[in-house]
């Protein structure tokens, strides 16, 4: 689910496993109507509203396959596509064919996307210009784990500012200044005896808190509760929050 930015319609995925078919819809906060916006021609797999409210982005994967015995079965061939709030106008927006086009996320001006992308085995964090389909990598400068690869850092988010963004490495959570692209631990669980793997992060409204959901590992399987955190930019602080929330 992601909300628009008035705060007054959600986006969701609408997914029929027997099919193998997922569409967008959208929830109106205020007649509680339901809108299908796809037509399942597409298998989607994540959108967000554009900062005008009023126009939708989202990805579609053109194969659901798995391209080796060992692999599970997922959706594939991924590409950038937009629509209109109200299901119109739908437009194919990149000719990627991307193995993997995920965590998409918009600047304020609505003109830059940030995103992993996998794509003819490259892979990494991106930034794509919306008006020419331009990928500039995200490559941090004091690189965290170069013993791990890229392949591992993931879930990328922009700050409300756009000055920042929040990334995942195995065990750990980074912040990374995009103005000198160097990166910050700000969480982690590396090398403890306790060990949890990050599964998102998202900054609130006033780019001073990271909120982000781990998953612990017990006996080498991941724990079926995530648990939910905030980490204050300013004074340093990882405080866990109650999920569901007593409050």
């Amino acid at each position: 689910p992601v909300f628009s930015p008035a705060g007054d319609a959600i986006l969701f995925l609408s997914k029929n496993l027997d099919a193998e078919t997922s569409d967008l819809c959208s929830f109106n906060m205020n007649t509680k109507k339901i809108t299908k916006l796809t037509d399942g021609k597409t298998y989607v797999t994540e959108g967000t509203f554009m900062p005008n409210g009023t126009d939708i982005l989202y990805c579609g994967a053109g194969t659901i396959t798995n391209y080796s015995p060992m692999a599970r079965k997922a959706p594939h061939d991924i590409d950038l596509y937009s629509i209109k709030a109200d299901g119109s106008s739908s437009k194919k927006l990149t000719n990627y064919s991307a193995y993997e086009f995920s965590d998409i996320s918009l600047n304020q001006k609505g003109d830059t996307l940030l995103c992993k992308l996998i794509v003819k085995g490259v892979e990494g964090i991106y930034l794509i210009s919306l008006s020419d389909t331009v990928k500039t990598k995200i490559e941090a400068v004091n690189n965290p784990r170069p013993g791990i690869g890229e392949s591992f850092y993931g879930s990328p988010s922009y700050s409300k500012d756009n000055k920042q963004i929040s990334f995942t490495a195995p065990y750990q959570l980074y912040t990374l200044n995009l103005a000198d692209r160097k990166c910050i631990e700000v969480w982690s669980t590396f090398g403890k005896d306790d060990q949890a793997m990050p599964i998102f992060s998202r900054f609130d409204g006033t780019n001073q808190k990271l909120f982000f959901s781990v998953l612990a590992i017990v006996k080498r399987q991941y724990s079926r509760s995530a648990q939910l955190y905030s980490y204050d930019l300013v004074t340093k602080k990882t405080t866990q929050i109650p999920f569901p929330s007593s409050k």
